[in-house]
């Protein structure tokens, strides 16, 4: 079901997940999420417009960067419909994310692929998004990005979305992050998060 691929790319994207790697540079003294090594939850709803139910989901994630410039990401969501428990999804999203600073702002790209599953069909999927993150304080940043989403298939299963994030460290090694997205079609996501740092 394709409404169920929805909170499982958006989830997935705004924890910020990424994967493991043999050797990785310090991370820099930023307040942003790019270019951090770290490992993060979130728990997001999106309320789908035109439906009476709304999507649920629970989402988890590795960061890590590749070099100064590159993050590489892994990320698994577990979604389902309010009151219907037994229609749910599992997503796995593999990003990789590009960057560079101009001062406190940092534009960035990123491309994905994914693969959805559930008791009705499976199916693979791409997104690319671009945006860009600002150093609000030493503590504070928050990001802007619009992203499009398609699977491998003939058909229309194409989306737009932009979203915008914040990222708050409650201490030096955690942090809350908390996501807006607005989907195509008039659907709203909204994501609640942390990010441990190591």
């Amino acid at each position: 079901m394709k409404s169920l691929k929805l909170l499982g790319v958006v989830a997935a994207l705004a924890a910020g997940t990424s994967a493991f790697a043999q050797q990785s540079p310090t991370p820099t003294a930023s307040s942003g999420l790019l270019g951090q090594r770290y490992v993060s939850a979130a728990f997001g709803v999106v309320d789908l417009n035109r439906f009476p139910v709304d999507q649920f989901g629970a989402s988890v994630g590795v960061n890590l960067p590749l070099t100064t410039t590159v993050d590489l990401g892994l990320g698994y969501t577990h979604s389902w419909l309010e009151s219907f428990s037994d229609i749910d999804s599992e997503t796995l999203v593999a990003d990789l994310t590009t960057y560079f600073s101009s001062g406190a702002i940092k534009p960035f790209g990123t491309v994905a692929v994914g693969y959805d599953w559930n008791d009705v069909d499976d199916s693979s999927f791409w997104v690319v998004r671009a945006g860009f993150e600002y150093d609000v304080n030493s503590r504070l940043s928050t990001s802007v990005s619009a992203g499009y989403t398609d699977d491998f298939n003939s058909g229309d299963g194409s989306q737009w979305d932009g979203a915008v994030r914040a990222n708050y460290w409650v201490t030096r090694s955690v942090a809350a992050v908390a996501t807006v997205s607005l989907i195509e079609r008039g659907h709203v996501g909204y994501s609640l998060g942390a990010t441990i740092r190591f």
